[in-house]
């Protein structure tokens, strides 16, 4: 079997040893819907709310999966990480250290 590293658009596919997902940031995204939901309640038509596109992403990198592609020549440097710190795979793999 080939196994193909790939970028995927939800996070459930790091733990599935996934290389990366770039999604927008669903904590933010579950925020503006409450903020929706509070206006509906408080009087405001649903079809008179703007539409909104997610403005807040989040990179993740799973660094077991990214490490047999060093011979590549492709590297995942530390500095470059902002937000999410660890690798779900492996708790030792902390980026924060």
């Amino acid at each position: 079997m080939h196994r193909l590293p790939a970028v995927y658009a939800q996070t459930g596919y790091i733990d599935a040893d996934g290389l990366a997902v770039y999604a927008p940031d669903i904590h933010h995204m579950i925020r503006r819907a409450a903020h929706y939901v509070d206006r509906i309640l408080k009087g405001a038509k649903p079809g008179d709310l703007p539409i909104e596109q997610p403005t807040t992403f989040e990179l993740v990198i799973n660094l077991k999966t990214s490490r047999p592609l060093t011979h590549l020549g492709l590297s995942s440097r530390r500095c470059c990480f902002n937000g999410r710190t660890e690798s779900p795979n492996d708790p030792s793999d902390s980026l924060s250290s």
